[in-house]
């Protein structure tokens, strides 16, 4: 945190930040030791990582009051997103789903929500846009923003422009304005409990660029200024 706080005042960017411990099973006795300093365990589940081994960390994270994120290995997402969904039953913490991608996940969550468990939906704006996507996930995923299913876009490819992606989209009808801002401030802020702020990103909706890497994909709406703790930056800076 130390490092980050250092290159922040070097760049003289004042940005609001929190960082995830990571939750692994060789480190419990780390995890212990955690304050709110974190704003949350971050837990890569696989099929490899016994249910003794995930109940403590639900334990943990509810004895301290903290989100635990989860972020699913490829092949087994539907498998762990149930038995996460089981244990959070159990324990009264909030729970992310940091990478959702297909439609039988998203039907677990929305069963989850309705039942009044405290979980939240994740999605990458590069899942979204991913061409090999089967149909059917694809669809699922833009209704399941749209639906209030996704509370907010995270993760995936750190090159992909995820708020001109939204922008671009939202051009093109598949999502409101609204919906944008709620993906990328409202709902971020629900899910790690934050504070309001008076922080703003000014965008130009008509400002055309492509992206490098994706075989000359051109997206309409980008990001022009950003006023964070009332200092104008040119996202030029970034």
């Amino acid at each position: 945190k130390e490092s980050i706080d250092d290159l922040l005042k070097e760049i003289d960017i004042p940005l609001r930040y929190g960082l995830y411990f990571a939750g692994a099973q060789d480190h419990l006795h780390e995890m212990k030791k955690l304050t709110n300093e974190a704003v949350g365990l971050q837990v890569l589940l696989g099929s490899s990582m016994e249910n003794t081994i995930l109940e403590e960390m639900f334990q943990l994270a509810s004895q301290k009051d903290l989100l635990i994120a989860f972020q699913m290995e490829n092949g087994a997402a539907v498998q762990e997103t149930e038995k996460v969904i089981h244990f959070a039953r159990s324990y009264p913490c909030p729970v992310f789903f940091l990478n959702i991608n297909t439609k039988d996940q998203l039907d677990l969550i929305e069963k989850a929500k309705q039942e009044g468990i405290l979980v939240y939906a994740g999605v990458a704006s590069s899942t979204l846009l991913r061409a090999d996507s089967e149909s059917r996930d694809q669809e699922a995923l833009w209704q399941a923003i749209n639906d209030n299913i996704i509370d907010a876009v995270c993760g995936g490819d750190p090159a992909f422009p995820a708020l001109p992606f939204l922008l671009h989209a939202a051009g093109e009808k598949r999502l409101s304005y609204e919906k944008v801002v709620f993906l990328t401030r409202r709902g971020p802020q629900e899910i790690f409990n934050l504070r309001n702020h008076n922080d703003i990103i000014l965008v130009d909706l008509e400002e055309e660029k492509s992206v490098d890497g994706y075989d000359g994909l051109i997206l309409k709406g980008w990001p022009e200024y950003a006023i964070f703790q009332g200092k104008i930056i040119h996202t030029r800076h970034f």
